[in-house]
This record gives C-alpha cells, sequence and structure tokens, in this order.
C-alpha cells in the first residue's frame, strides 16, 4: 500500500514472506524457491496510512498514500493517533494492534481520532481494497 517511484522493484515481506531464500554468494546469486506458505494469504492494510512508533512511543502517520482512504479522509504525515473508534490505540495493543484493524473488512467505518498541532482532531475512515497501478 506503501507506493513510492523511489522505491518501485524493492522486494519486501510482502512478496518474501512466499519463498524460501538462498544467496549463493560463491556464484553470486539469489535463488527463490516456492515456501510452505506460497499460496497463503496474508492480511494486507486497507487504509493506505503507513503508521511507525515515533521516538516518544507514538503511533505517529509517517506516510500517506494517494488516492487511498486515508489520503480521502485528511491523513497527514506527522498526525498522531491518540484512539480507534473512542478506544485509545494503547488499548488496541499499540502500533501492531492498530495496523491490525486498518487490515479490517473492507467496508468498515472506523474513526480516528489524531492530534495534529496539539489539538485532537476525529477523521472518519472508511476501509477498501487498494489496487496500484505503476
Amino acid at each position: 500500500a506503501f507506493r513510492r517511484r523511489e522505491i518501485v522493484g524493492n522486494l519486501g515481506n510482502t512478496v518474501l514472506r512466499h519463498f524460501v531464500l538462498y544467496l549463493d554468494y560463491k556464484r553470486q546469486r539469489i535463488v527463490l524457491e516456492k515456501g510452505e506458505d506460497f499460496s497463503r494469504e496474508y492480511p494486507v492494510d486497507r487504509s493506505g496510512l503507513m503508521i511507525i512508533l515515533s521516538e516518544k512511543g507514538e503511533a505517529e502517520i509517517y506516510f500517506v498514500s494517494s488516492s487511498t482512504p486515508g489520503e480521502e479522509s485528511g491523513f497527514k504525515q506527522g498526525d498522531l493517533i491518540q484512539a480507534v473508534d473512542g478506544k485509545d490505540m494503547r488499548a488496541w495493543g499499540g502500533v501492531l494492534g492498530v495496523r491490525q484493524v486498518l487490515q479490517g473488512i473492507p467496508g468498515t467505518c472506523l474513526t480516528i481520532t489524531i492530534v495534529r498541532e496539539g489539538k485532537p482532531i476525529d477523521l472518519p475512515l472508511k476501509l477498501r481494497d487498494l489496487h496500484w497501478s505503476y
């Protein structure tokens, strides 16, 4: 969900978790074989928000993908998440718990309370499947 032209072509967990990776240093090659979970479907983000744990231990919006529910709802880089549906983000399990909530069923409507410039703001967010074209 976090597409950027600068990182197109990078392989990460989303792709590699389906494979067993071998690094053949002698021949200077990488070998990928289908792993046990090759056909397994994993939960995916449906918000377009990349959330990190800030240096102060807060859930911070690090990146908002364009043309996603997050952008359409008005989220901005640097917003701090305080609550989801009125429940403190720590009660959801912190950043990891909030990320799981954002992988919910398409069509789920959430109210995310953020802090921007010291002021709390409630933003509505409706999850949906994200489809990318590059």
